[in-house]
């Protein structure tokens, strides 16, 4: 069984992170958490395939020198004092319109173009000579800083040029680059402290079951690369890879493909991944009788008639632009691939149905392991729009409607039922207001709906003066009340149904 892979250590970091993970939970049910197991069985039915590559284990790694990203190296630079010195000059510097220190600015805060020395914006500037000079997008970071320094005769850019040349010529992040299968591997997918996320962040993302999807796919395994410098982080009872960089891969007998690495995507770690998961493939024939590429190639789905696919917890990452892949060599175009596994509840590893399938971003649990709030007004069972009022629980309609409907002299809530609805007419029939008279205080009280119902009630021959000076009285007096009552009964004997 793969769950026997598993050290004990692994077995109860799993069952800690999936505690915590149901804590989060609105509806979690105070029962105790079920045991992996139960929720691990369509996982080691799924991943039998891919298995074979990992021996006895569940994850593979290989040591790793791995690139700092662009966007790392622009913030490094953007951070140094160097660039400090040079914005608080532009700043300060008298000489220069307003308009043209915002755009010296945000061309000196563009991270990615600091770390790639590629400006990624055109911008406009009105020189002191009286001429005009362009930075247009896809021209030389650096070079045009420099022109632009030249011109407002800045003289803190040079130290800055220095400082993205050390930057952009730093040593290699030395580290592992991992592969793997592992439950816990799936859950953390996005967890890491070096400041990214994802919308399949189990805590809090916006397809977060689709990371359950990924786990439970019979063809997707976990990348990701760690750094040597800080590789394990300890938080809230369980512990994580702290992934500097991750992609999932799809291993189908159609082809080997990268579906998308984050934080950013890295061509270079992709393609040496793809490489090292053809070479297992083969080595293992986990599909006997294909053939795959060696050398990852590039490719448009679009443009070879390839769809994939996958459940609708799961975001598809799969769009117009350019991807990688080590095809089969009888499958190099026209077919589809679904990628997506099982979504199940975090706690007893049921299947979800596919209502709560649909709610991605809301559903980690079955209806079974939630603890279910009831609309005092309908009936209806609980989730998302759960309101309090006085002990009770509404869904957002009865909330409104029970609101909108307090006699506000007796504190009625019944009122609903035990009132009429009042329109004050003009003479040629125009409502000029309404208002509701309880049964139980004789008051009236203003109404907030706006559209009348069919069998609302009209009344037309009132004397509006003595009822414009009761309804401006805030505090109605015994005396007041009698009044109300006696037209109350007047007009209830004379009313005509409003159509």
């Amino acid at each position: 069984m793969l769950y026997d892979r598993m050290t004990e250590a692994e077995k109860e970091n799993l069952y800690n992170l999936r505690s915590y993970i149901i804590s989060l939970e609105r509806n979690a049910s105070a029962r105790e958490v079920a045991d992996n197991r139960a929720f691990l069985h369509v996982w080691e039915m799924e991943k039998k395939r891919l298995a074979i590559m990992f021996k006895d284990s569940l994850i593979l790694s290989m040591p790793y020198e791995m690139g700092l990203n662009p966007r790392e190296i622009g913030d490094n630079i953007f951070a140094s004092q160097e660039m400090d010195i040079f914005c608080q000059e532009i700043k300060n510097n008298k000489n220069i319109d307003n308009n043209t220190k915002f755009n010296l600015t945000m061309l000196s805060a563009d991270t990615e173009a600091l770390g790639t020395n590629v400006c990624q914006r055109s911008f406009n500037f009105s020189l002191p000579s009286g001429g005009k000079f362009t930075v247009r997008d896809k021209s030389k970071w650096a070079k045009m800083m420099k022109k632009l320094s030249t011109f407002y005769n800045l003289n803190t850019f040079d130290p800055v040029r220095e400082r993205q040349a050390i930057e952009m010529s730093a040593e290699k992040v030395k580290g592992t680059l991992y592969l793997s299968i592992n439950p816990i591997d799936f859950l953390t997918a996005s967890y890491n402290q070096h400041h990214w996320t994802s919308c399949i962040d189990i805590r809090d993302g916006g397809h977060r079951e689709g990371v359950v999807e990924m786990m439970n796919s019979p063809n997707v395994i976990c990348a990701y690369f760690v750094a040597d410098d800080a590789p394990i982080v300890e938080e809230n009872g369980y512990s994580f890879s702290n992934k500097k960089w991750r992609e999932f891969f799809i291993i189908d007998e159609k082809g080997i493909f990268g579906i998308k690495g984050y934080n950013y995507w890295d061509r270079v770690i992709e393609k040496d991944c793809l490489r090292w998961i053809s070479g297992l493939v083969e080595d293992y024939q986990i599909f006997p009788g294909y053939i795959f590429q060696v050398e990852p190639q590039m490719f448009k789905p679009y443009n070879l008639n390839i769809g994939f696919k996958c459940g609708p917890a799961m975001y598809n990452d799969f769009y117009s632009t350019e991807y990688q892949g080590c095809f089969e060599i009888n499958h190099l175009e026209n077919f589809d691939i679904d990628y997506s596994g099982i979504p199940v509840c975090m706690n007893c590893g049921r299947e979800l149905e596919e209502e709560d399938e649909l709610n991605c971003s809301e559903n980690l649990l079955c209806d079974c392991c939630e603890e279910h709030y009831y609309c005092s007004g309908c009936g209806k069972i609980l989730k998302e729009d759960k309101y309090e009022l006085n002990g009770d629980y509404y869904c957002g309609d009865c909330y409104d409607y029970v609101l909108m409907y307090i006699c506000e002299t007796c504190g009625d809530r019944d009122v609903v039922d035990n009132c009429t609805t009042i329109y004050i007419t003009d003479t040629d029939g125009t409502i000029m207001m309404s208002f509701e008279a309880c049964e139980h205080c004789y008051n009236f009280f203003t109404r907030h709906r706006t559209e009348p119902g069919t069998t609302d009630i009209c009344y037309t021959e009132l004397d509006i003066e003595q009822l414009q000076k009761l309804l401006n009285n805030i505090a109605f007096a015994p005396t007041d009340r009698k009044i109300i009552r006696d037209y109350y009964d007047k007009l209830k004997a004379s009313r005509t149904e409003v159509c």
